[in-house]
């Protein structure tokens, strides 16, 4: 053997590293649009008010919400964004059985 046996990564110094793909592997799309599921609609449906997309401006529009502030859409993924009403509501829940405890630390 010889040091010129041991051949040096792929992507070396300076090149970018491109994998090679496989022609026959399912190319993912970028997410454009989450639905919670709405199960009071018998077997559970796609909610159309518990959704989030993107609008036709980059910016995300929420179904019940409306059009989603970008600065805290830049920072939250959106498929969690979907989840807005059912977040709000747990935290006002949090909120009153803290009031009600009375505690200093809530």
């Amino acid at each position: 053997f010889s040091m010129d046996a041991v051949k040096p990564p792929p992507h070396g110094f300076g090149k970018p590293y491109e994998e090679e793909t496989d022609p026959m592997a399912y190319q993912r799309k970028p997410v454009t649009s989450a639905h919670s599921i709405d199960l009071t609609k018998g077997e559970g449906a796609a909610s159309a008010l518990d959704s989030a997309a993107f609008g036709p401006n980059g910016s995300v529009v929420h179904g019940r919400f409306g059009e989603v502030d970008s600065s805290a859409a830049q920072t939250i993924p959106l498929e969690y964004l979907a989840f807005l009403r059912p977040a709000a509501e747990g935290a006002a829940a949090l909120r009153e059985i803290s009031k009600e405890s009375k505690s200093p630390t809530g």
